[in-house]
């Protein structure tokens, strides 16, 4: 089974620094609730401006959540949960023709993750000083289930 699972997230229209979570806690539930092993082919993240970013995905939310625009801070508690990153270039951005919207697609992630219950987190975290021109980004991850 595949399956298309799109988040849209609101995030702050201001100053965001490396290490900044963008949008808070991203909760995936994908439609097959008996698998726990996914594969994930590619993302898509549209968004304003062409920011880049590292998409962190876990297997259950942090020791301390973090809200948009807070700081992550990984414990020694956190470490089993990573379930690995993928990064977003700014070089992967592509805007549309009237240079007002930008969409990364970043493919071939290799990552495949596996999760302790139905359910899996991700984390979008700025790597970069910038803004991200708006208050709504639209994630899409694409994922495979994995036997």
């Amino acid at each position: 089974m595949s399956e298309s699972i799109i988040k849209t997230l609101t995030v702050t229209n201001g100053a965001y620094t490396i290490g900044d979570v963008v949008g808070g806690l991203i909760t995936f539930e994908p439609k097959d609730q008996a698998s726990r092993s996914f594969f994930i082919p590619s993302i898509k993240l549209s968004g304003v401006v062409a920011i880049p970013y590292s998409l962190r995905f876990l297997n259950a939310d942090i020791a301390t959540t973090v809200a948009d625009n807070g700081a992550l801070v990984l414990v020694a508690a956190d470490a089993l949960k990573n379930l690995g990153s993928i990064p977003i270039l700014a070089a992967d951005y592509i805007a549309d023709p009237a240079g007002t919207f930008n969409d990364a697609t970043v493919r071939n992630s290799g990552l495949l993750i596996q999760t302790t219950s139905n359910k899996f987190y991700a984390y979008l975290v700025a790597t970069a000083v910038t803004s991200p021109g708006t208050t709504t980004i639209y994630l899409t991850v694409d994922i495979v289930e994995f036997y």
